[in-house]
């Protein structure tokens, strides 16, 4: 779990300093999770009701969603800067 969190962190830290900045992270566990996101309200955590695989995990997330375009990220992909803006170009 120690691991997860480490890479959950990273991942959160590169997100923010995302170049596209109309998007919302939905962070889905297995457990109670407490992440510092700076007041950044983009970022919610809930927790995965019963736990689930990453694919059932991705469901739970699409229920939640508010947003039109959905993209899902592992917590140990960390994304380039430019990726929100560069894939928002594809849909505009």
């Amino acid at each position: 779990m120690v691991g997860s969190a480490i890479r959950l962190r990273e991942n959160i830290k590169h997100l923010g300093k995302l170049q596209y900045s109309d998007f919302e992270v939905l962070i889905i566990v297995d457990q109670e999770e407490s992440c510092d996101f700076n007041g950044d309200n983009r970022f919610k955590i809930l927790v995965a009701e019963p736990p689930f695989s990453p694919g059932g995990k991705r469901n739970q997330g699409a229920e939640y969603a508010t947003g039109d375009v959905l993209v899902f990220l592992d917590d140990h992909a960390y994304p380039a800067s430019d990726w929100l803006l560069e894939a928002s170009k594809l849909f505009d």
